[in-house]
Formats: structure tokens, C-alpha cells, sequence
């Protein structure tokens, strides 16, 4: 996994490095990529928890074809480099939601279980 990560960084800075960076309304796929993927990963480990990862991809993906689909019908037309963007974003995004953040605080510690914080002053 860490390998197709650094993969996908790569990839997507290699053609930009004597261009001065990705253009701006690629990281904004990006981003919003990441955050519908995060997002995603979350509402489908209440749903299919054994496949959270790919379904957050997919979930994650479907606004950015939303996006698009407006896109060729009203404005700037269909662009595959947006659509790849915000999917790349997906797939980061539901990455650290299921191999960081769920995996900490539902795997672990297991649904039937509370946890929280405890205070032993008055206020």
C-alpha cells in the first residue's frame, strides 16, 4: 500500500514539476477527493464495515462524476484529468479513514465498547 501511494505522488507530480505545480483546479479535485473519501469510508463502515475501503472509494468518486457530468453539459465540457484527480483523492482519502482513523478508533477498540475522556476535578 505504501508503495502504490507514493506511486500515485509521484504520478501526479512528475508532469508538473517544470510546469511549476498541478494547476489549480486539479488540487481542488484533489482535495475535495480526499474529503468525500474520507467522508465515505465513514458512512460505509456503518453499512458494509468488511468493505469499507472500496466502498469509500466508489462512494468517494461519485460526486466527482457529479461534477463532471455538469461540467459537459452546461460549461468547461467533460475532463478525465479532473475525474482522475478527484478519484486519486478518493482513494487517499478512504486510505487514512480505513488504515488510520477507523482502524484506531472502531477495530480496536470494538463497537460494544465506550470510551472517553474522564475529569477527577469540579468545576
Amino acid at each position: 500500500m505504501k508503495k502504490f501511494l507514493l506511486l500515485v505522488v509521484v504520478l501526479l507530480l512528475a508532469p508538473n514539476v517544470y510546469a511549476g505545480g498541478p494547476p489549480p483546479d486539479k488540487v481542488a479535485h484533489f482535495s475535495g477527493g480526499v474529503v468525500s473519501g474520507l467522508i465515505a469510508t465513514a458512512v460505509a463502515n456503518e453499512f458494509v464495515p468488511r468493505h469499507r475501503l472500496i466502498a469509500g472509494i466508489v462512494l468517494g468518486t461519485i460526486p466527482g462524476i457529479i461534477i463532471e457530468a455538469e461540467n459537459s453539459t452546461y460549461s468547461a465540457g467533460f475532463s478525465e484529468g479532473d475525474l482522475l484527480a478527484h478519484f486519486l483523492g478518493s482513494v487517499v482519502g478512504s486510505v487514512i479513514s480505513d488504515k488510520l482513523i477507523l482502524k484506531f478508533l472502531v477495530d480496536e477498540r470494538g463497537p460494544n465498547k465506550a470510551y472517553g475522556v474522564q475529569v477527577g476535578k469540579r468545576f
